[in-house]
């Protein structure tokens, strides 16, 4: 099947560290990012969304999109009432999603359709019997089940963040069970082949309301990446 579709990504933070302190708000939000990040309590979360804003307006101005070359302040990525980023000028001909994890930040774009996308990052980490109980099925605690460390790190971490950017491509986050969406095991071998190229991940879900989604993970260093897309097929295309 020929691919014209696109989903265009970026990483910040892989390699070369980013400072908080460097980002400039007053150069980097919109005149309405900037009240919201104002209004913010907590540093931590201040400086996630400042860094979220940055890399995605980096993927933005990157020279394909209709803000190429535009200063970061001229324009507004915006939230839902649920929490999911648009951009007005992206209203029914695409989507955009942002994900940060420890140090980390990345930003994905579907651009001229309307689809919808979701991005996800996160640390690989071990995750307690608790963790797997509360938001895995019975079938994606079996998978995990037949691993051992450290492929079981990955492949936990791996169906948390899928499960998370099919959510993000829902627009629905984590406000609903994450237990909607079951991941598919792949065989032991093919999560090796995850710190090489993106692998696709299959998904079972019941409730048809929801649209399909493919999706794809990778592993980057100490994170597990994942991208989902409701539609049958698209173009990977790292930018930047």
């Amino acid at each position: 099947m020929q691919v014209n579709e696109k989903v265009y990504w970026i990483l910040e933070g892989e390699r070369e560290a980013i400072s908080f302190k460097d980002l400039q708000p007053d150069e980097i939000l919109g005149p309405q990012e900037l009240d919201r990040w104002r209004e913010m309590r907590f540093q931590k979360r201040k400086d996630e969304f400042l860094f979220g804003r940055y890399t995605a307006k980096r993927l933005l101005t990157a020279g394909i999109f209709p803000w190429a070359h535009q200063e970061f302040r001229s324009f507004d990525i915006l939230n839902e009432t649920e929490g999911a980023p648009y951009l007005n000028e992206l209203e029914n001909q695409g989507s955009i999603s942002i994900s940060h994890r420890a140090g980390l930040a990345a930003a994905a774009c579907y651009f001229g359709s309307d689809h919808q996308i979701g991005i996800d990052l996160e640390l690989i980490e071990t995750r307690d019997r608790s963790f797997i109980e509360d938001f895995f099925t019975e079938n994606e605690a079996r998978s995990a089940q037949c691993l051992s460390e450290p492929e079981r790190s990955i492949w936990v971490t791996l169906m948390w963040s899928a499960k998370e950017a099919v959510l993000k491509a829902w627009r629905k986050g984590l406000r609903i069970d994450t237990r909607t969406i079951e991941i598919q095991p792949i065989p032991k071998e093919e999560i090796h082949l995850l710190k090489k190229d993106w692998i696709e991940i299959q998904t079972k879900v019941e409730d048809t309301t929801f649209p399909p989604c493919t999706l794809f993970g990778r592993v980057l260093g100490d994170r597990v990446l994942t991208l989902a897309f409701t539609s049958q097929r698209a173009e990977i295309v790292r930018l930047c």
